[in-house]
C-alpha cells in the first residue's frame, strides 16, 4: 500500500497538510511499535499503517498519531479505535490534526465515524464515572458520551491505568445515562428507532450491566436493566409485527 492509493482524501485537510506535515504514529498492541524514537512520517502515511493494522492485526485496539510543530505551538494528538463490529472507525481528538486525519477517509472500505452534533458532554456523567476515570478519558480526548459509548473496550483498555474495573464503570455510566428518560430521545421530541443491531448490541450491554450489578449486591441497577432490556424486547416485537 502507498500513499497514493488513498482516493479522495484532501491534502490540505483543515490547517494540517497531511502530505507535508511530519507525525509520529504509535499502534497499540504492536510489540515492534513505540513512541520513543519513533521515525517520523507524513499525516498520511501514519493513516495508512494504522488502517493496515486495523485490517491484519486483530488484537490491535487503537493507535496515536502525534505531531509537534515545536515550543511556538502546542502539540496535538488524535487517536483512532478499531471498531468492535463493522468499519466504522471511531477518531477521538478536537484539533486541527483530528480533523485532517478525519479527512482522509473513507479508505478500502474503512470510513470514520459520524460524529452527533452537538455532543453530549462526558461531564454529565463525570460523577457516575469518577473523579480518577473521568480525567484519564479527558486527558486522551474523550470529551464526549457518544465518542465514549462507541469506543469498544479493546480501545479502552490500552489507556494509561484503565482496567476491567475502569471498564465496568464506564458501561455502566453509559447504559444509566442513555436509559434516563430524559436523555433517551437524544433531545427529540418523539421516539428513537433503533436500528436491529443497535438493538441487540443494547439488549447485550443491559445483559452484562445486570449481571455484573447483581453480582456485586446493586439490585436496584440490575431490575433498571433488565426492565429496559424488556422495554427494548417488546419495541422489537411491536416492529416486527407492525404495530
Amino acid at each position: 500500500m502507498t500513499a497514493e492509493h488513498i482516493d479522495g482524501a484532501p491534502i490540505g485537510a483543515g490547517t494540517v497538510d497531511m502530505d507535508a506535515e511530519q507525525v509520529q504514529v504509535t499502534v497499540h498492541g504492536a510489540p515492534d511499535d513505540s513512541a520513543d524514537g519513533a521515525a517520523r512520517v507524513s499525516g498520511r502515511a501514519a493513516v495508512m499503517r494504522v488502517l493496515e493494522a486495523f485490517s491484519n492485526r486483530p488484537f490491535v485496539g487503537s493507535a496515536r498519531i502525534m505531531m509537534d510543530r515545536g515550543a511556538d505551538r502546542p502539540a496535538q494528538h488524535a487517536t483512532l479505535y478499531r471498531p468492535a463490529h463493522g468499519n466504522a472507525v471511531v477518531v477521538v481528538g478536537g484539533g486541527t490534526l483530528a480533523a485532517a486525519v478525519r479527512g482522509l477517509f473513507p479508505h478500502q472500505g474503512w470510513h470514520v465515524r459520524a460524529e452527533p452534533s452537538p455532543g453530549t458532554d462526558l461531564a454529565t456523567i463525570r460523577g457516575a464515572l469518577g473523579p480518577r476515570v473521568y480525567n484519564t478519558l479527558v486527558r486522551d480526548g474523550i470529551t464526549t458520551v457518544e465518542d465514549l459509548a462507541a469506543i469498544p473496550d479493546m480501545g479502552l483498555l490500552d489507556l494509561r491505568l484503565m482496567g476491567p474495573g475502569s471498564i465496568e464503570r464506564i458501561r455502566t455510566a453509559v447504559v444509566l445515562h442513555t436509559s434516563t428518560p430524559a436523555n433517551s430521545s437524544a433531545g427529540s421530541a418523539g421516539p428513537v428507532t433503533l436500528t436491529p443491531g443497535q438493538a441487540r448490541e443494547a439488549r447485550t450491554l443491559l445483559g452484562v450491566l445486570a449481571v455484573m450489578s447483581q453480582a456485586r449486591g446493586d439490585d436496584a441497577t440490575a431490575v433498571r436493566a433488565d426492565a429496559v432490556c424488556a422495554a427494548l424486547d417488546t419495541s422489537g416485537a411491536d416492529a416486527a409485527t407492525g404495530h
